[in-house]
């Protein structure tokens, strides 16, 4: 079987001109992509400034409300510290007392002597 030139043109024609239209739309899309690769470092870079910004200031506004926490306990601290002491103070004062109770009492009647056989061996 000889193939002609007319053989081949018709056999690569049409594969050669689909590589080349795929060759095109590749370094076209490439392109595009590395535009937005840029696009999207560009992004990146500025929610990363944005965000350090934010965190920064949440810092500084936790480190306000962590110094006023630690103000407040300690004003807590010292109110404890207050009524512990004048709870001492009226500890000392009291004076040791028999408690009277106001109920009305029953009379019991006296125990009976128990009579166990063990007590009167004895």
């Amino acid at each position: 079987m000889h193939l002609s030139i007319q053989d081949f043109i018709t056999i690569l024609g049409p594969i050669l001109t689909l590589m080349g239209f795929m060759w095109h739309h590749f370094n076209k899309s490439m392109g595009e992509l590395k535009v937005d690769i840029k696009d999207v470092r560009f992004d990146i870079k500025r929610v990363e400034e944005k965000l350090g910004a934010d965190i920064k200031r949440v810092e500084d506004k936790l480190g306000a409300d962590i110094k006023d926490v630690r103000v407040d306990i300690k004003r807590v601290e010292e109110k404890v510290d207050a009524v512990r002491d004048r709870v001492s103070r009226i500890e000392g004062q009291l004076v040791p007392a028999k408690v009277i109770s106001f109920e009305e009492t029953r009379k019991q009647p006296a125990a009976r002597p128990i009579h166990s056989k063990a007590t009167q061996a004895h």
